[in-house]
């Protein structure tokens, strides 16, 4: 992560106003941010295609290092108009919830929509 960036994030989330502020970070996909007062508003921008994303890849999962976590599957995004593969990975689990893993799916109007994985609320046992 170069110093520029890790400048005008730290600017942004410690309250310099602006009424809208893009902060290039090294992430996959740009995330605009909102800087209000010193609240700090994080969405990232939506991912979607004409076409749906090609089958996932066939990978050898290994076991988690330690017990407690849960595996993100890789999938499929899409960068500069081409498929790119993200790899998966190992996330910790967070007391209470269930990871909801990154996933396609596909809109009313047809288009695909990448839906990026989430924490939900984990239903009584």
């Amino acid at each position: 992560m170069g110093r520029p960036y890790l400048l005008r994030f730290a600017a942004a989330v410690l309250g310099l106003k602006c009424a809208a502020c893009y902060v290039p970070l090294p992430w996959q996909v740009a995330v605009p941010l909102a800087v209000v007062g010193t609240a700090a508003v994080v969405t990232a921008a939506v991912v979607s295609a004409t076409a749906p994303p090609p089958p996932p890849r066939v990978v050898y999962v290994p076991p988690p290092d330690h017990p407690g976590y849960a595996w993100q599957p890789g999938y499929w995004t899409r960068q500069d108009g081409r498929w790119v593969w993200i790899d998966g990975h190992w996330i910790a689990l967070q007391p209470g919830y269930n990871w909801a893993p990154t996933r396609w799916e596909q809109a009313p109007d047809g288009s695909w929509q990448l839906i990026p994985g989430s924490w939900v609320p984990a239903g009584p046992p």
